[in-house]
């Protein structure tokens, strides 16, 4: 799970609240801290944003996998079905 969307592929910056941020920092600042100390983190996909993915991060204490797995899946439920967005053919730049 990121702040931001996919960036292209090669981009170096992206725009975070306005400000041009590095891209390597960015993606990585929800996840990092958590998988350097052990706890358990789970992303559900909960809609798309520009026809992109979009998830939300679960975050439990650590040795509590399965009361996360729980939750996600319990979120899953209440979200409900999600709708796929229509797959565009184009040429990779």
């Amino acid at each position: 799970t990121t702040p931001v969307l996919a960036p292209k592929i090669g981009e170096e910056r992206v725009t975070l609240n306005g400000k041009s941020v590095d891209v390597y920092t960015t993606l990585s600042r929800l996840t990092l801290p958590f998988n350097v100390v052990g706890f358990p983190v789970i992303s559900i996909p909960i809609g798309y944003a520009r026809g992109l993915p979009v998830g939300a991060q679960i975050v439990a204490r650590p040795f509590e996998e399965g009361s996360l797995l729980r939750i996600a899946s319990r979120c899953e439920e209440l979200l409900g079905e999600r709708q796929l967005p229509p797959l565009q053919a184009g040429k990779l730049k």
